[in-house]
């Protein structure tokens, strides 16, 4: 695999990661419920984030995302439905 593609995998896993998180907030009851966020919310939040070499887990310095862009799944020439495009670099 080339250090591109291995790139474009975590990101992806970076991005995947950050779609299933929410936060917590606490009612006046104790009780703990989890907000969702969107889906332009998480992917708005990518852009900076960095991944450092140990979590790759292959032979590299590691990554930063410079770049996250909700794609819709009705833009044109979208065949795969709504995603979160991220680019990066190492």
């Amino acid at each position: 695999m080339t250090t591109k593609t291995l790139l474009k995998i975590a990101a992806l896993a970076m991005a995947l990661q950050a779609c299933s998180s929410g936060s917590n907030e606490v009612h006046p009851a104790g009780q703990e419920t989890t907000v969702a966020k969107t889906a332009a919310e998480m992917c708005a939040a990518l852009p900076n984030l960095t991944v450092p070499a140990t979590d790759i887990g292959l032979p590299t310095t590691g990554a930063t995302i410079t770049s996250a862009e909700l794609v819709l799944a009705s833009a044109k020439d979208n065949a795969n439905g709504e995603y979160c495009k991220v680019l990066g670099s190492w």
